[in-house]
């Protein structure tokens, strides 16, 4: 995996929140579906540290530059699709679990799930594997306290059981509008029920 100038320059921009985030506000990290969602939805006070492109030993890698973390409320982590395209889903659940254990002593977690694509543009069987990590990741959270697991990929199934087309945009990844009202319907409660304000 190699690092990109967008994502050097997007860490050093994002560690200058510490200076003003407010205490005790929801914390999201993920890749560019994070990056790309109005965060106020799921949560009054929060803060999106979302990265395009990134991964879960990327995400391990920046979550400790964050000295005000321990003041946050609670986090939300949502990533590992971009992991797929270099390992197995065994070897980012172990990444996962190093991340889980880098967070704050007690502090709530909302795991979001990996969110299915559309395999009429992306076939391959991708979504077996997102299935398997799902499955691992939900496992993770089980075995920590304070943990909630918010999977939304069946709000973004057709009636076949199919990834509705209508849910992505063009690339078969990224969610369209509709599929971020849905995704946020299910991951706002988790956050609001998981992580006291």
């Amino acid at each position: 995996e190699t690092v990109s100038a967008f994502r050097r320059n997007t860490i050093a921009l994002q560690t200058r929140l510490d200076l003003t985030v407010r205490p005790r506000a929801v914390w999201v990290f993920g890749d560019s579906h994070v990056q790309a969602m109005d965060i106020g939805r799921i949560a009054e006070r929060a803060v999106n540290l979302g990265i395009g492109e990134d991964t879960v030993p990327g995400l391990l890698s920046r979550i400790g530059t964050h000295p005000a973390l321990p003041g946050a409320a609670g986090v939300v982590l949502a990533v590992g699709i971009n992991d797929l395209a270099f390992r197995g889903p065994e070897a980012i659940a172990a990444s996962y679990a190093d991340l889980l254990a880098r967070l704050p002593a007690g502090m709530p977690a909302v795991i979001g799930a990996v969110l299915p694509v559309n395999e009429r543009v992306r076939p391959g069987g991708l979504n077996a594997r997102i299935g398997r990590l799902n499955a691992a990741l939900a496992d993770l959270c089980r075995a920590r306290p304070h943990c909630r697991f918010a999977d939304a990929g069946p709000r973004l199934r057709d009636a076949t059981g199919a990834p509705d087309p209508l849910m992505y945009l063009a690339d078969g990844l990224h969610l369209s509008a509709e599929g971020y009202r849905r995704w946020i319907e299910v991951l706002g409660p988790a956050v609001r029920e998981g992580i006291p304000p």
